[in-house]
């Protein structure tokens, strides 16, 4: 983990989403889905291509590989290619929308430890380190909840 005050994160997704209204979900991955997902995996750089098609709605994750420092480049090619196919989508398709901004992403860490009672220099009650993983586990779960 890079030791900074606000370590930055890279983000190696997006999602390329396309609405046709009143397209079924077969039509939709047969004619804007598949062509999609053909010119997207010609780039050398994306690792990962996972799509979705449902009624009016074809959905997209596109991940850049794990080596990639600058993924602002990645995506400028993926909206490219994107781009170079609208006119090939049906009609009545809309434009295919390349989200890759996904917002700021923040990190915090935190420690678990037990301190004795400050007057009698004694722990009320001693963990042991299992323990102390288990509560911690517990805790991550309810903050992930959040």
């Amino acid at each position: 983990m890079p030791r900074r005050e606000d370590p930055e994160i890279t983000i190696r997704d997006a999602l390329i989403v396309t609405s046709w209204p009143g397209a079924s979900a077969e039509r939709v991955e047969e004619l804007i889905t598949d062509p999609l997902e053909k010119v997207i995996i010609q780039i050398a750089e994306i690792d990962t291509v996972k799509s979705k098609s449902m009624v009016g709605l074809s959905i997209i994750q596109v991940t850049a590989g794990d080596k990639i420092i600058n993924t602002d480049q990645v995506w400028d090619d993926v909206r490219a290619k994107v781009g170079s196919i609208q006119s090939m989508l049906p009609p009545g398709a809309l434009r295919s929308v390349v989200n890759s901004d996904f917002g700021d992403v923040f990190e915090i860490v935190l420690a678990l430890y037990q301190t004795p009672n400050t007057e009698t220099k004694e722990f009320i009650t001693q963990y042991t380190p299992r323990e102390l993983e288990v509560i911690a586990e517990r805790v991550e779960e309810e903050i992930e909840l959040i």
